[in-house]
């Protein structure tokens, strides 16, 4: 049975077609991985959490199932979720964007101006050691099994690392240039990167498929695709 894949991009939702679908709209088909369509998103509301007071620009959020690291500047600072309240800073240094968790006391952030990555000791929350990264490298995204995916948003590239190493495991060009955001499927077989794109282009999202660590597929989307995220798997409709 085909999977139906529903992404949500920037302000909008990338819901899944047929393969059928996919092949008339000159997108490589790529099973059981489906085609992307655009539909509107809806407004999702819910009720307003307690503020954790924090230092200048925090930027992202990554939950490590039990506390909640955010990216504040030049720092990561670890946040317990129940009791709303910062409990620890580690500076960093550089511009950082996003981050990774591996579900297991490891965490990584980029540090986008000096093109690197950082591992952080989450149980003992101290910073682990850097290794090289892309150009502007600025989003990842982590695989079940260990894998570390960076977009690399000067560099037009996305790159596959071993993060107990710092080993590239693979260097794949992009279609269009900014590259942006990275999800991966919960079952780790293709990974999604938005592009911005320039000027009038349109914006991308590529498809990665893991297990051959190469690109499969890409899809024109609206201009300045942005942060990206997956939503669910679903049986396409008849």
């Amino acid at each position: 049975m085909r999977i139906a894949t529903t992404l949500m991009l920037g302000a909008a939702l990338l819901a899944g077609a047929s393969a059928d679908a996919q092949e008339t709209r000159n997108v490589p088909a790529v099973p059981p991985r489906p085609g992307l369509a655009v539909a509107a998103a809806q407004p999702v509301s819910s009720p307003a959490a307690p503020a954790v007071p924090a230092a200048t620009k925090p930027d992202a959020a990554k939950d490590d199932d039990s506390k909640h690291q955010l990216e504040l500047g030049h720092m990561r600072t670890l946040v317990d979720p129940k009791a709303h309240k910062a409990v620890g800073t580690i500076p960093v240094g550089g511009d950082l964007e996003a981050g990774a968790v591996d579900g297991a006391g490891h965490a990584w952030v980029n540090v986008e101006n000096k093109n690197e990555i950082v591992a952080i000791d989450v149980a003992n929350w101290k910073l682990a050691r850097r290794f090289p990264a892309g150009n502007g490298v600025y989003n990842l995204a982590m695989t079940h099994d260990g894998r570390l995916i960076a977009t690399n948003k000067r560099g037009q590239s996305v790159s596959i690392f071993d993060p107990k190493t710092g080993k590239e495991l693979a260097h794949l060009p992009t279609k269009r240039k900014i590259v942006h955001g990275a999800v991966v499927t919960p079952d780790d077989k293709y990974a999604f990167i938005s592009v911005e794109g320039i000027g009038s282009e349109p914006g991308t999202v590529e498809v990665i498929d893991l297990a051959a660590m190469k690109t499969v597929a890409t899809i024109d989307v609206g201009s300045q695709a942005a942060g990206i995220d997956f939503w669910k798997n679903e049986a396409p409709k008849p």
